[in-house]
């Protein structure tokens, strides 16, 4: 329940092989698979190892389909993952398939991620006001549609008011894989960071690396650390 605000510390203990998929309850599907399925509130001091989370359809993620949501915020410290986040839908990420107004910091993931849309190592998409201080990732994600997709080894598409990136690193050994077949030009924007940066405001960049092979042969906007730069300010320090 997202109406609920909750603050939760690991104590730095791990959560070892969890899975989570769409499990059929009351006639309907379960929505965001996930640990926390959407956070409203924090989580600190925890680790999440060897998890496999699977859906087909909403946001996906280790920790939360949803990491914040509007007018209810969140925030991340010292929290790792690793594992896979198998999706057959839009927005699937190492933490989440979706932020929102969301802080993280010292934060790192070795994850495999594959989505349909805004697909990211760390997240699928990113909204309103979000920093990231400090969180290193090392991740393999593959996108599987053929149509317009936003593919990125952190962020897939970015989508806010203001983003802070600051002393967070794709870590050598990453890959951003276009996943299509098809043999003629994709509009879609696979970077080896951010996959889509066109529709934010303001971002601010600082000391910030990217060690990621990228393999898009078809589609058309292709980056090492962007896919595609849209309006507002970009900005790139250290």
């Amino acid at each position: 329940n997202f109406e609920r605000k909750i603050h939760f510390d690991g104590c730095n203990y791990t959560i070892s092989n969890l899975h989570s998929d769409e499990t059929t309850y009351g006639g309907g599907v379960g929505k965001y698979p996930s640990l926390f399925g959407v956070l409203y509130g924090s989580c600190q001091n925890l680790k999440v190892v060897d998890a496999v989370i699977d859906g087909t359809s909403q946001a996906i993620g280790i920790i939360g389909g949803y990491i914040g949501t509007t007018g209810k915020t969140a925030s991340l410290k010292n929290v790792s993952v690793t594992g896979e986040v198998n999706g057959t839908n839009h927005r699937a990420g190492g933490y989440a398939g979706q932020v929102v107004e969301a802080t993280f910091e010292d934060c790192d993931a070795d994850v495999t991620v594959k989505g349909k849309q805004a697909v990211g190592g760390f997240a699928g998409k990113v909204t309103g006001t979000c920093s990231f201080k400090g969180c290193d990732v090392k991740a393999s994600v593959t996108t599987i549609y053929t149509e317009k997709h936003q593919t990125g080894g952190f962020i897939g598409y970015l989508d806010g008011s203001t983003i802070t990136v600051e002393s967070c690193n794709l870590l050598e050994g990453s890959t951003v894989t276009d996943g299509s077949s098809v043999t003629e030009t994709v509009v879609s924007s696979i970077g080896g960071f951010f996959g889509w940066a066109g529709a934010s405001d303001k971002v601010d960049v600082k000391n910030t690396s990217a060690s990621v092979a990228v393999n898009a042969p078809y589609a058309r906007n292709v980056g090492g650390f962007i896919g595609v730069i849209g309006k507002g300010t970009f900005k790139t320090s250290g």
